[in-house]
């Protein structure tokens, strides 16, 4: 039975039926770059299983943005290496991408 989020941690943003020719479920991780504890990432796997479509999950790093840092940058790309392994052992698809200059994105 799949997972039920509270509804304190649900938005609707678009409220739109799912469109029917679908041929994947995407999520974009954005701020919570974790497989674990991740509410967003639990509700879009559910969906895609609810479904009987795959699930994949879009991971970006920007390059320009005001926080930016090397040394911050060096610690979400090793955690991509480790979400890679982590979704794909769940059969998840994973797509990771770094900016190489600003704006490329």
């Amino acid at each position: 039975m799949p997972f039920t989020l509270a509804d304190s941690r649900v938005r609707v943003l678009r409220d739109q039926p799912l469109r029917p020719a679908a041929s994947y479920v995407l999520y974009w991780m954005i701020a919570a770059r974790r497989t674990r504890h991740n509410f967003g990432l639990q509700h879009a796997a559910d969906y895609a299983q609810t479904l009987a479509l795959p699930l994949l999950v879009l991971e970006a790093l920007r390059v320009d943005y005001p926080w930016a840092s090397d040394r911050f940058h060096a610690f979400v790309i090793d955690g991509m290496r480790d979400n890679a392994e982590a979704l794909r052992s769940h059969g998840a698809g994973y797509y990771p991408y770094v900016e190489t200059q600003p704006g490329a994105g």
